[in-house]
């Protein structure tokens, strides 16, 4: 059972890979910007991607998104994560080339094998990284979408437990009785347990398992 108004839901999945095709609906971009930035950030992060550089690279990825997605066939597409995934990682190995090419002309002083090295060390790890970033951001949305369900007590008793805090001290924290804490706890997880599951259809499997 959904706890949450789909009517108060941006489109996701499908319908919003759509709208982002037309290339001037912005509020469809600002809708794709709030589901996949942090993923997107993820996973060039996940290269051993500095801060800096990341930034720069975010826009890039964008900039091909914008680009690409006009011509791309939705209902063909298996999977949009996969995608947005390796749109992602090219996007990054196009940066470490281009910088390879500027350090050699500026110092000659870079191996030759450095990307080879970079690639056998990091890109094994993308698709396990992102998989993981995802599924946090996924918990992140969800939890935000409930605040408004719960009391300030009720989201804190679930904050504090997920850092490893026990209901004894929760419960001494916030002036609660433990019975209260575990009511609590009980209550916010099984919440957001069913809004994880309704983002991960809408962002997901609409896109899955079309031929």
């Amino acid at each position: 059972m959904s706890h949450i108004n789909k009517t108060d839901q941006h489109e996701t999945g499908i319908s919003l890979l759509r709208r982002v095709q037309k290339q001037d609906n912005e509020e469809a971009w600002a809708d794709f910007m709030k589901f996949y930035t942090h993923f997107i950030y993820s996973v060039i992060r996940g290269m051993n991607i500095s801060e800096a550089d990341a930034a720069d690279i975010h826009q890039q990825v964008i900039l091909r998104l914008w680009k690409r997605l006009p011509e791309v066939n939705i209902d063909k597409m298996n999977n949009f994560n996969s995608y947005l995934r390796v749109t992602t990682r090219n996007e990054v190995l196009d940066f470490i080339r281009s910088e390879r090419r500027r350090l050699s002309r500026e110092t000659n002083a870079v191996s030759d094998t450095s990307l080879d090295y970079y690639a056998a060390t990091f890109l094994p790890k993308t698709d396990h990284i992102a998989e993981n970033e995802w599924r946090l951001h996924l918990a992140t949305l969800a939890i935000e979408k409930i605040q408004s369900l719960f009391s300030k007590n009720a989201i804190e008793v679930f904050r504090k437990s997920m850092n490893g805090i026990s209901v004894l001290q929760i419960a001494k924290e916030l002036g609660l009785t433990a019975n209260t804490v575990h009511s609590l706890k009980s209550r916010v997880k099984s919440t957001l347990t069913n809004e994880i599951y309704d983002l991960r259809n809408s962002l997901e499997r609409e896109v899955y398992f079309r031929s």
